[in-house]
């Protein structure tokens, strides 16, 4: 995480910071609540932009009543509505936008380098026959569970899976730019897919947004489920389900 020039936001009268906190703050994100109280410590206001909070295992809880507060879903909004009156229950903010616009996006990742990237991706992905079968516009399945400390929903005896999260690049904090670059890349490799299986739920926000059938796992703690519950279960033309635990 980039560290904040508090001295140009001060020339720049600048009174508070947006913070998205990666979608997640709870007791495994140590860098977001050392930042936020970095933020607080300046005097500074902080809009948080929609989140699932967790205060377990924090020992200082960094907001005041003059922050804004936009959460994900019921669980982490009984647990900060007493914080500030400035809270809402949100939506995840790519559900706002129109397919259109996903669509423009999507188009910034046509290029040569973008495509072979994928293809490396989709062979990690399905093994080469099963991609030569894609090619073939046969249907494959993709299994796109994390492999980090926090992956306990993943299927026992998968042949092949691949976290697409760090397979096609990371995001950036400084530029929207190459953001958008990462973000099409992700949407075009997922579209390529009729069927998916995951823990991640920007995975299954995606499959959601583009249309694709997805199975989403519960995963190691409440986010998906309770996520699934408020934004996913009920939105329009979703073919997005909860895999039964």
């Amino acid at each position: 995480m980039s560290r904040l020039d508090f001295e140009a936001m001060q020339r720049q009268e600048q009174s508070g910071v947006v913070f998205s906190g990666g979608g997640v703050l709870n007791e495994f994100y140590e860098i977001g609540w050392n930042t936020l109280e970095e933020i607080k410590s300046q005097g500074l206001s902080v809009l948080l932009l929609p989140s699932t909070v967790s205060f377990r295992n924090v020992p200082a809880i960094p907001f005041s009543e003059d922050d804004v507060i936009f959460l994900r879903d019921k669980p982490s909004f009984h647990a900060c509505k007493k914080l500030t009156s400035s809270i809402h229950l949100s939506h995840d903010l790519v559900f706002y936008p129109s397919r259109e616009h996903w669509d423009t996006i999507m188009k910034k990742g046509k290029s040569l380098r973008a495509a072979v990237r994928r293809l490396q991706t989709l062979h990690r992905a399905t093994g080469k026959r099963r991609s030569l079968l894609m090619l073939l516009n046969q249907k494959v399945r993709l299994n796109f569970f994390r492999e980090d400390a926090e992956s306990t929903g993943r299927p026992s005896g998968l042949t092949f899976n691949t976290d697409c999260t760090k397979a096609l690049g990371k995001a950036s904090q400084d530029s929207w730019e190459e953001n958008h670059i990462v973000v099409s890349n992700f949407l075009n490799f997922l579209s390529m897919f009729k069927e998916v299986q995951t823990d991640r739920l920007h995975g299954a926000i995606a499959c959601h947004t583009l249309g694709i059938k997805c199975e989403l796992s519960a995963g190691a703690y409440w986010k998906n489920r309770a996520v699934f519950d408020h934004s996913l279960k009920n939105a329009i033309n979703s073919n997005v389900t909860l895999r039964p635990e």
